[in-house]
């Protein structure tokens, strides 16, 4: 018999998908049906979509797709006060990040971010939602907010792919730009994935922010392209910064990178208790070797 879940069901801090993860077929349906059921518990539906997102489940884009847009998922309760509330909106604009949506979007996500009388946060989520359509409507409301330094335009046009931002991206992240501006447009170019910004990030290694080197480092490993290991791997005998070593050693090895071997293991003469704990987990990824922690 086919198992369901009720549409009240609620697990607190756990998305359904990590609890029944490899059944996907089994429980999509059931999933989708309660994304859709208004008298569903707000937790239920917001486990079930992001489950959704987790399994990748195709038909759950046109069902975000109306959840998004529909106004009685995102309303104004008159009978407690007049304060705007959504209990589900926001986490269906979190589940839509994991697929491509239409233009059926686009009208309702622009009338959100140019009304002056929304939060700052749902202006920041109708952005979000807007990156994930494709059109040429989205692409052009997205252009004009990077022009303005929107820190989550530069953040949706990293996770939707649209190249062709990269070149404004990449003359954000140069040293006479606002700081947070320069660390978003980072890491939307490190989400875009494309080598063509290689010469640009690896000319700021050696920036003298390290919170900007990390930034940097992790865009590199974003985008995976072998020939960054040699710069991350010269980085690593002379940085001195903890915390930067720290997602260097992890860089390195989410890269494979074994030729850096030689780099790394004189970090575990640390005496930081984190740092030696990243240097062994990366080296234990790279060699197999489990230098005391039993991983093995």
């Amino acid at each position: 018999s086919r198992c369901t879940i009720s549409a009240g069901s609620t697990i607190s801090g756990t998305t359904f998908g990590q609890l029944f993860a490899g059944d996907e077929t089994q429980f999509s349906d059931n999933f989708l049906s309660i994304v859709a059921d208004r008298g569903a518990t707000p937790r239920a539906r917001q486990n079930a979509a992001l489950s959704l997102a987790e399994f990748g489940v195709a038909e759950a884009s046109l069902l975000l797709e109306e959840r998004l847009i529909d106004p009685t998922e995102y309303f104004i309760e008159t009978d407690i006060d007049l304060v705007r509330r959504n209990y589900t909106w926001e986490a269906f604009v979190n589940a839509a990040q994991s697929f491509e949506l239409s233009d059926k979007i686009d009208e309702r996500m622009i009338r959100r971010i140019d009304d002056s009388w929304e939060s700052s946060k749902i202006h920041d989520y109708s952005i979000l939602a807007l990156g994930r359509s494709k059109s040429e409507s989205s692409a052009n409301k997205l252009g004009n907010l990077l022009k303005n330094n929107n820190l989550s335009a530069m953040l949706a046009i990293g996770r939707s792919g649209k190249k062709e931002f990269l070149p404004p991206l990449i003359e954000k992240m140069g040293i006479n730009q606002d700081k947070e501006i320069r660390r978003k447009s980072i890491e939307a170019v490190g989400l875009l994935g494309d080598n063509k910004a290689l010469p640009n990030l690896i000319g700021l290694l050696d920036d003298t922010d390290a919170e900007i080197r990390q930034d940097i480092i992790n865009a590199l490993a974003n985008i995976k392209d072998p020939s960054v290991i040699p710069p991350l791997a010269n980085r690593m005998s002379i940085e001195k910064q903890a915390s930067v070593q720290v997602v260097l050693v992890s860089a390195l090895a989410n890269l494979g990178a074994t030729e850096s071997i030689s780099s790394i293991e004189p970090l575990l003469q640390t005496k930081n208790a984190e740092l030696y704990f990243q240097v062994a987990q990366a080296l234990y990824q790279i060699t197999g070797n489990s230098y005391g922690y039993g991983w093995e």
